[in-house]
């Protein structure tokens, strides 16, 4: 069972497709409209160390349940700061196209609730968020790696 668990598929342009998606933690919320947010901890950008003052994330995209390109999103604070930018989006289905550190491109379906974050782990990092998380709550990639909690119905 673990084996389908991890497995995904490639999508036609050969990046690996997370056939789980991620949501929120906890509950679910119990309005149906209104705007909620992404958090994408994507992969950290190579830099040579006297170009930059901090490594910044890498950009991601956002896409529609139907694989529209939404937004590209420049994922860092500023020139000092690392922290992802967080998004705001209205409640439903996205897929996030990011850089998964030790992976490489990775498609995975998101959910947005209102008021309510979405986060995903892909920089390779520990996050106590996500350490520890069961199997049948956890949405991992194919090499293992926890990238955030499975969506709620």
């Amino acid at each position: 069972m673990l084996a389908v668990l991890l497995a995904g598929c490639a999508s036609p342009g050969g990046v690996p497709v997370v056939e789980t998606p991620v949501g929120p933690s906890g509950e679910p919320a119990r309005a149906a409209a209104g705007e909620g947010w992404l958090v994408v901890y994507s992969a950290f950008e190579v830099v040579p160390m006297d170009n930059s003052y901090s490594t910044p994330r890498t950009r991601y995209e956002v896409d529609d349940a139907e694989g529209r390109m939404l937004r590209k999103v420049s994922n860092f604070a500023s020139t000092f700061d690392a922290t992802p930018t967080p998004v705001s989006l209205s409640a439903g289905s996205y897929r996030v196209l990011a850089a998964a550190a030790n992976y490489g491109l990775v498609a995975v379906p998101v959910v947005i609730q209102p008021n309510r974050t979405t986060t995903l782990y892909l920089d390779g990092a520990s996050h106590q968020e996500v350490a520890g998380m069961g199997a049948a709550a956890a949405v991992r990639l194919a090499n293992g790696a926890v990238i955030g909690p499975r969506a709620n119905p």
